[in-house]
């Protein structure tokens, strides 16, 4: 399922000047993500529909958005923890 909105969210979003997600290298770099992960103890790795609409409205043209947004993340949960 995860597989199944990271192409579709990618092709949802690609501007007309963009050519749209290729799906076998979307289902490589989402496998690598996932197995990567899972040495970390992460969570499984996938498109979200939510932040990449987020990500276009907020002017987002590259993937340092998502670091940037990942640091803040990680920056939120270690000074304001549970």
């Amino acid at each position: 399922m995860s597989f199944t909105e990271t192409i579709a969210v990618g092709r949802a979003f690609a501007g007309a000047e963009e050519s749209p997600p290729r799906a076998n290298r979307e289902l490589l770099a989402t496998g690598l993500a996932t197995v990567g992960g899972a040495f970390l103890g992460a969570m499984a790795a996938g498109g979200s529909t939510s932040q990449t609409a987020v990500n276009r409205l907020a002017g987002a043209r590259s993937q340092l958005a998502e670091l940037v947004t990942s640091g803040v993340v990680l920056a939120t949960m270690l000074f304001f923890p549970l």
